[in-house]
C-alpha cells in the first residue's frame, strides 16, 4: 500500500517549485536535494553561502531541516554562519507565496536550533566544531594532513573553518602529495568534497603517495586508476563519486597525447633523495607557499 507523503516531502516539493524559478537560490536547492556534487560545485564557484531565500532560510538551515549532516559539515567548513537566524524577508509577500507551516514555524531559529528540534544529531555534531587558532603554521599543516590521511572529516572541517582563506590547500608533503591527492587515492568522498569546496586545485599534478615510481599524476588520474582497481567491489561507488566531484570542479580527462607527455617528460619527475621525495623545480614556485619539511 502506498504511504501518504510526509510533511517534509511535501515541503521539499514546494521548495523545488519555488527555487526552480529563482536561479540565485541554487545552493539552497542543492542542499535540500542532498546533492553533494552540486553543492560542492556551487560552494567552489563562490556563491553567497549565507544568502537568505524567500522563506528566510539559508543553505545551512536546509541542511538542518532535512537532516543532511554531510552537507552541513561542508557548509560549516566553507564558513557558513551558524548563528544566522531564519527570517522571512519582504520578498515572500511580494511574490504572494504562502510558505508551508513546517518552514515558517522556525522563524528566529538558528541551524543548531532547527537540528535540535528535528532530532538531527548528525547535523548538531557537524556544527559544533571548536576553533584551533592556537596552532602555529607548521602544526596546523601537520594536522591538516593527519586529518585527511586518517579520514577525520569533522577535524578537517574545523581546521579549515578556523583558518579559512589563509590555508594553502595545494602544498606538498614529504611524499610529493597534496591533501586532495590523499583524499582521492583513498576514495574519501567527504574529504574530497570539503577540499574542493574550499578551493583545492583539482588539476594540480602530484606524486602518487602509494607508488613513487609513477612520474606525475593529477587527482583525476589517481581516481580513475583507483576506480579501475576496485571494479565490482564495494568501494567502486566511492571512487565513482570522487571522479564526479573532480569533474564538476573543473578536472578534465587527459588525452592520450597529453597523458603520454606527462609520463615521459623528464622535467616532471619527482627526484628521489633517500626516503625524501623532493618537489621538482618546475613546480617549486607553487610549493613555496606551503610548509617546508626538513
Amino acid at each position: 500500500m502506498k504511504q501518504p507523503p510526509t510533511y517534509r516531502s511535501l515541503t521539499f516539493l514546494f521548495l523545488l517549485s519555488i527555487t526552480s524559478l529563482c536561479a540565485e537560490y541554487e545552493l539552497q536547492r542543492a542542499v535540500a536535494q542532498n546533492d553533494l556534487i552540486l553543492t560542492t560545485k556551487w560552494l567552489r564557484s563562490g556563491v553567497l553561502i549565507n544568502q537568505i531565500d524567500h522563506f528566510g532560510f539559508a543553505a545551512i538551515h536546509y541542511s538542518a531541516f532535512y537532516n543532511h549532516p554531510s552537507l552541513a559539515q561542508l557548509l560549516f567548513a566553507k564558513g557558513a554562519d551558524v548563528a544566522t537566524q531564519v527570517g522571512v524577508p519582504d520578498g515572500l509577500v511580494k511574490l504572494n507565496i504562502k510558505a508551508p507551516p513546517s518552514l515558517l514555524q522556525y522563524e528566529g531559529f538558528t541551524a543548531q536550533g532547527i537540528a535540535e528540534n528535528q532530532g538531527s544529531s548528525g547535523v548538531i555534531v557537524a556544527l559544533s566544531g571548536e576553533s584551533t587558532c592556537e596552532l602555529n603554521p607548521e602544526q596546523f599543516t601537520l594536522e591538516l594532513f593527519h586529518s585527511v590521511k586518517n579520514n577525520f572529516p569533522y577535524k578537517l572541517a574545523t581546521l579549515l573553518r578556523s583558518k579559512g582563506e589563509f590555508v594553502d590547500l595545494d602544498q606538498y608533503d614529504r611524499e610529493g602529495c597534496t591533501l586532495l591527492g590523499y583524499a582521492v587515492q583513498g576514495g574519501l568522498v567527504q574529504m574530497t568534497a570539503i577540499l574542493l569546496a574550499c578551493g583545492a586545485d583539482a588539476k594540480q599534478r602530484l606524486g602518487n603517495p602509494l607508488d613513487s615510481s609513477k612520474k606525475r599524476y593529477t587527482p583525476l588520474l589517481l581516481a580513475q586508476e583507483a576506480f579501475a582497481d576496485h571494479v565490482n567491489s564495494p568501494d567502486q561507488f566511492k571512487y565513482d563519486t570522487v571522479i564526479k566531484l573532480l569533474r564538476a570542479c573543473g578536472a578534465r580527462d587527459a588525452s592520450s597525447h597529453t597523458l603520454e607527455a606527462i609520463l615521459l617528460d623528464e622535467s616532471t619527475k619527482i627526484k628521489e633523495n633517500g626516503n625524501f621525495l623532493q618537489i621538482p623545480k618546475k613546480t617549486k614556485r607553487r610549493s613555496r607557499r606551503g610548509v617546508t619539511f626538513g
